[in-house]
């Protein structure tokens, strides 16, 4: 498993945009490299699966490109120092040792800390939904924060 291909990473020069590949080289997501908020969370479902991510977030004209990578992703240090050279601040990331559901924001400097997600429970409606529920515990669905949602809205059309 330690020789498993891992995704991967990478401004593509020609087009302008972050791309992020699999194990197989094929173009999971490209985004323009306007980015205007960069995000970090975590997951319980660690060690067995991958538990930790980033997410950029591009304005481009009327629509937000939100995209997630893999924490794990080879080339991610070489982005953050391109980002960080790019943005003129410093990227912490602050989650790696966290079990959890956590969320924090990394960048621009207005949002730093800030929780990226909040969680609603989401009511069982059906017979399957009530037996899982007892059996593993209530649904959360996650969505961007308040003020995370207000500042995205906000830079589109910028």
């Amino acid at each position: 498993m330690e020789n498993t291909p891992k995704p991967q990473l990478k401004w593509d020069i020609e087009q302008s945009a972050l791309e992020y590949r699999d194990s197989a080289n094929q173009v999971l997501w490209q985004i323009p490299k306007n980015i205007v908020l960069m995000a970090e969370y975590t997951s319980n479902e660690g060690p067995m699966m991958d538990d930790y991510f980033l997410v950029f977030v591009s304005a481009d004209g009327h629509a937000l490109n939100i995209a997630t990578a893999s924490f794990y992703a080879d080339g991610r240090d070489e982005i953050l120092r391109s980002l960080t050279q790019r943005w003129e601040t410093a990227i912490e990331l602050s989650l790696f040792n966290s079990t959890q559901w956590a969320s924090r924001v990394v960048w621009p400097p207005a949002l730093v800390g800030r929780e990226y997600f909040e969680t609603k429970e989401v009511e069982p409606k059906t017979l399957a939904d009530k037996l899982r529920r007892l059996a593993f515990g209530p649904v959360r669905d996650y969505f961007p924060a308040q003020s995370v949602g207000d500042f995205l809205m906000s830079r589109i059309g910028k």
